[in-house]
């Protein structure tokens, strides 16, 4: 069984470092933390920065750019 997503009827493929099988999924989302990343925590913080700036992109390209071509008009 994945650690991850407990799927039990998937590929899957051994992780030495963790000594446990993962499917491959979760291995291609690249879901599985390995000790070269850092600690697990500092990993989240970078998730949530990462995905922190793109909504803000989002947001920018979304509503502001409006606004600026509205004010053109």
């Amino acid at each position: 069984m994945c650690p991850i997503c407990s799927k039990t009827d998937k590929d899957m493929v051994y992780i030495p470092d963790h000594d446990t099988w993962y499917c491959i999924e979760c291995q291609e989302k690249d879901l599985i933390w390995y000790p070269s990343h850092g600690s697990e925590e500092d990993r989240r913080q970078h998730d949530y920065i990462n995905w922190y700036y793109e909504q803000k992109e989002k947001f920018t390209k979304r509503f502001l750019n409006k606004e600026k071509s509205n004010s053109n008009d």
